[in-house]
């Protein structure tokens, strides 16, 4: 397996740490020994040439690995968290940011906002949030008040504009997903109890919530397509490339057996769990973990 560690500067954050000329890449071989041992071994490696050509000298414990959107810990196992071609960053650690106290304060939950306040501080023009809470769709999420407002990645929809103003509140605000829509929220300790015995997806013929492959994503995969010019596009998990039908092998196509699965902030492909993405963009970069022929 190859391997690519950068260092180029920057800390955890995106933050710009050291001023360099240019990222520093390192092909890494790794060795078959090497692939069941820690993540810890390839980092000391990379350090110690790091230092070697360009005299950067950075101590292991200032500095975090991060493959795929995912940040590595030293101990865990190489085939477990890489594969063959992965870009590993290896970043500044950011300090430790000091715990702001918010003694005496309370946590607006309506939607959107999730400041600490004070209530005598509160007034009708202190809270600016949405009226609806959210709808996580496909591959889409948006706010139930501004349908038209729509993000792919986690961070986009952190970026909507609020709707509405008015008081912080710390009132439970009820929401029911519509039915068609794939939900993503947390269990609490009482649903998973209740669902343990509960056939997948299902409890008393409702859909519970929790991590779950989209239904639109498996619809996609198995339906057929035209061919147009001798050429068609991959249904495959995790390609979606177009081929030309008469030059379709068996080894033309690198895909994901399952479909994707969006739990939280976090995304993965559900034939590969241990590789989980915050960012959408890094998502799609996963390596797929098949080879075959491009899906008609």
């Amino acid at each position: 397996m190859k391997v690519y560690f950068i260092y180029n500067g920057r800390d955890a954050d995106g933050g710009v740490v050291n001023e360099v000329p240019e990222a520093f890449k390192l092909k890494i071989e790794v060795p078959a020994s090497w692939m069941e041992g820690p993540c810890e071994r390839l980092q000391l490696f990379f350090l110690k040439t790091l230092k070697a050509k360009r005299d950067i000298d950075l101590a292991a414990q200032d500095v975090c690995m991060k493959c795929g959107g995912l940040f590595l810990k030293p101990q865990d196992v190489v085939s477990k968290c890489m594969s063959d071609y992965n870009d590993v960053y290896v970043l500044h650690n950011v300090p430790e940011k000091v715990k702001q106290n918010h003694d005496g304060e309370l946590r607006c939950t309506n939607f959107g906002c999730n400041q600490y306040y004070k209530e005598d501080d509160n007034t009708d023009t202190s809270c600016h949030c949405h009226t609806k809470g959210p709808v996580f769709h496909d591959l889409e999420k948006h706010w139930g008040c501004c349908e038209n407002k729509k993000a792919c990645d986690w961070e986009s929809f952190q970026k909507i504009p609020t709707c509405s103003i008015t008081r912080h509140s710390t009132a439970n605000k009820p929401f029911s997903f519509p039915k068609e829509e794939i939900t993503n929220v947390p269990l609490s300790a009482e649903q998973l109890n209740q669902t343990a015995s509960a056939p997948s997806g299902m409890h008393d013929g409702k859909r519970t919530t929790g991590p779950r492959e989209f239904e639109g994503a498996s619809f996609m995969h198995n339906e057929p397509q035209q061919v147009v010019d001798g050429k068609a596009r991959c249904r495959n998990f995790g390609c979606t490339k177009e081929f030309v039908v008469a030059e379709n092998t068996e080894i033309s196509c690198h895909y994901h057996k399952d479909g994707p699965v969006f739990w939280d902030t976090y995304k993965y492909w559900k034939c590969c769990p241990d590789k989980r993405c915050l960012e959408f963009d890094d998502f799609v970069k996963i390596p797929g973990c098949c080879v075959g022929y491009h899906k008609l």
